[in-house]
């Protein structure tokens, strides 16, 4: 999370409070109890329309395979 949120220029904070509210629609990972974005240019670019505003929604988020 905090990798994702420095690439974006926001805190973890700002990530956590749009998965809270369901702008992020995504599940806890059930092996580690976290939150898993693919590490990859897509990610990236979804969460950057996000901040701009460009889109409402994350819907669904792809999920790290484990």
């Amino acid at each position: 999370m905090s990798q994702l949120a420095a690439q974006l220029g926001v805190t973890p904070h700002w990530i956590y409070d749009r998965i809270y509210n369901g702008t992020i629609a995504i599940e806890l990972d059930a092996k580690t109890g976290l939150y898993l974005f693919p590490d990859g240019p897509t990610t990236l670019r979804a969460f950057q329309k996000l901040k701009a505003g460009k889109v409402g929604r994350l819907s669904p988020v792809p999920r790290l395979a484990c």
